[in-house]
């Protein structure tokens, strides 16, 4: 499995809510993506959040990530987001 983390600081506090929201909003087409095993929103505090998507291949988290951010939500970020991608060496749940 591989897995992406991304750092998203955000202008405003609104900005987190918004993040997942949007990742609510988007259940039934994230299951939907070939390989897709979990998706997670953490809130470090009120203006940054952690994404962490995770999938069974690397060819299908990058598909995964090829479909970006919502139109719009780019204009909340403070900077532009840090993305770290790798193999998941270990997963317990």
């Amino acid at each position: 499995m591989y897995a992406s983390v991304t750092r998203i600081r955000f202008k405003d506090e609104r900005g987190p809510e918004l993040e997942a929201e949007e990742a609510r909003r988007q259940t039934a087409d994230l299951r939907a993506q070939p390989g897709f095993r979990s998706f997670h929103v953490i809130r470090i505090d009120p203006r940054e959040v952690v994404l962490v998507r995770i999938y069974d291949s690397q060819d299908e988290l990058a598909a995964g990530l090829s479909h970006g951010f919502r139109p719009g939500l780019g204009e909340l970020f403070a900077d532009r987001p840090e993305r770290l991608e790798g193999e998941l060496l270990a997963s317990v749940t």
